[in-house]
């Protein structure tokens, strides 16, 4: 948060300076719509929120974000600021995806972190966070990668390196990330015409990932998150449930709160207040804290919407959805690809289906956020980098 919070005092200072800019300027009018669609929701799930002060705290700890994004709107259009960001991601993945292989072969990282009941945390250790992140930053790498070392074939197994970290973190949700965020990536390259100069790097990672295999399937925590996984298709609610890290329960929960409290919700982080009062009392078969079908959000990104803002927030993020998706239709219209792979994330992050970090906790929120303004700087038409 301390980056977010730098970033919020100088956008703060800057909208004192310049507070007209936000209304003349149609990049930032969008992001005031986007906020809006989220926070306001956030608002309004005060009214009777199961416990108000830690609702209060986020809702006004979320305008952070606000002037934070305007200064990553505003700073985001110059050219060389776009240019040193996306060599400093893919730096940075580069070194954590380096810094999480050499864990997994030697047990511990470069600054010494161990590896936890056989996966990878890197240097977000003791946090099972490094899949999720590196998932939903792959756009950016394999766009940093396209752009400033296509000539170097061998400076493509870096992708290996990445796809083997992700696979290794063993958070399924960051694989289902990662492959919506590779698909989505590659159906860029082909619309764009990218494709045909990939061919010889694409098979350097194909073959490399082939010749990997063996060692994939011969890890056995890695085989032992794919056979639960595999439980999704089983049929059994006992299997399924410990394939989904024991969360259908919980997610039960989060739909029988959501019905209860259909308009508002009970609050914003206001869950863990209220779901030990709908969740299923029976002895808990899970390995999950602190009860079986209850936690600290509901693990789902739509149920946690609707569990905690209600109707209105699904009607905000579904708004939100519109009118981004609206905005990335004029980028392609207006032929600014550049900006694609930066939608991409965003696409990612805020994908409705995601079960990892909580939607409105800061954690996530700083992350999405910031892709949310990155995208809106770097498309605008308006931008110096035009």
């Amino acid at each position: 948060m301390v980056p977010m919070t730098a970033m919020a005092i100088i956008g703060l200072y800057q909208l004192v300076q310049k507070p007209q800019e936000v209304w003349d300027d149609p990049i930032q009018r969008l992001f005031v719509l986007l906020f809006l669609c989220i926070w306001l929701p956030m608002i309004l799930s005060l009214i009777g929120a199961v416990y108000f002060p830690r609702s209060l705290y986020t809702v006004f700890s979320f305008l952070l974000y606000f002037p934070a994004a305007i200064f990553i709107i505003r700073e985001g259009r110059k050219k060389y600021v776009q240019n040193k960001l996306l060599v400093a991601t893919t730096i940075i993945v580069a070194i954590w995806c380096i810094d999480a292989i050499i864990q997994l072969f030697f047990s511990y990282d470069l600054l010494g972190y161990p590896l936890i009941e056989g996966h990878i945390t890197g240097l977000f250790y003791s946090k099972f966070r490094l899949g999720h992140v590196l998932a939903v930053l792959s756009p950016l790498f394999f766009e940093g990668l396209r752009r400033y070392v296509i000539h170097y074939g061998w400076i493509w197994l870096l992708v290996v390196l990445l796809v083997f970290a992700v696979l290794f973190t063993g958070r399924r949700i960051a694989w289902m990330m990662f492959a919506i965020a590779a698909v989505t990536y590659a159906i860029y390259l082909y619309k764009m015409g990218f494709w045909q100069y990939w061919k010889k790097s694409i098979l350097v990672v194909g073959i490399s990932m082939i010749l990997l295999i063996p060692t994939t399937l011969s890890y056995a925590p890695f085989l032992h998150r794919v056979e639960q996984a595999l439980g999704l298709f089983s049929g059994n609610y006992q299997i399924a449930n410990t394939a989904t890290s024991y969360r259908l329960a919980l997610w039960e929960t989060a739909l029988a709160i959501t019905t209860d409290h259909w308009l508002n919700g009970v609050g914003v982080r206001g869950f863990r207040y209220i779901c030990q009062d709908y969740a299923v009392q029976e002895e808990s078969t899970a390995d999950f804290e602190p009860n079986n079908g209850c936690s600290t959000h509901p693990h789902l990104m739509l149920l946690e919407i609707g569990a905690e803002t209600g109707l209105l927030g699904i009607m905000g993020y579904i708004l939100f959805g519109w009118f981004f998706w609206c905005y990335i239709r004029r980028l392609l219209a207006e032929k600014i690809y550049y900006a694609v792979p930066y939608s991409l994330c965003v696409l990612v992050a805020v994908f409705p289906f995601n079960a990892h970090l909580a939607f409105y906790g800061s954690y996530w929120s700083s992350i999405s956020w910031w892709l949310i303004a990155l995208t809106l700087a770097i498309g605008d038409k308006y931008s110096p980098s035009r």
